[in-house]
């Protein structure tokens, strides 16, 4: 039951619009795309939605910003998954097309409980 909620058991693969979700609230935002922690500081404005590759230590001040945060690559135990966590943040992690079916400045809706990424 874990390994299938984890999307790890080797069912069905995700569509490239969902991951792991972490959290339990819907969030609604703009998307902000960047790829480092310094271009999403000039970017990100209140409650967007980071949408990156994937995160480190140094994402860390932007992600106590953010309203929620996507990720292409990781799991439920990477470093986006567990900061999401310690800080309440609404995340999407390991959705391999966030980068390039999410477009910059436009609305994205995260759901969490089915780890789906909406366009809006």
């Amino acid at each position: 039951m874990v390994m299938t909620h984890l999307g790890m058991d080797g069912g069905a693969p995700r569509t490239a619009l969902q991951g792991v979700g972490i959290g339990t609230a819907i969030v609604r935002g703009r998307a902000c795309l960047a790829s480092s922690p310094e271009e999403a500081l000039d970017l990100i404005a209140p409650d967007d939605s980071l949408v990156v590759v994937s995160t480190t230590p140094a994402f860390n001040l932007v992600l106590s910003l953010v309203g929620g945060v996507v990720t292409v690559e990781g799991g439920p135990m990477s470093h986006a998954a567990v900061i999401a966590r310690e800080l309440g943040i609404t995340a999407i992690i390991g959705a391999r097309g966030a980068l390039t079916d999410i477009v910059h400045g436009s609305e994205i809706e995260l759901d969490p409980v089915s780890g789906m990424i909406t366009l809006l």
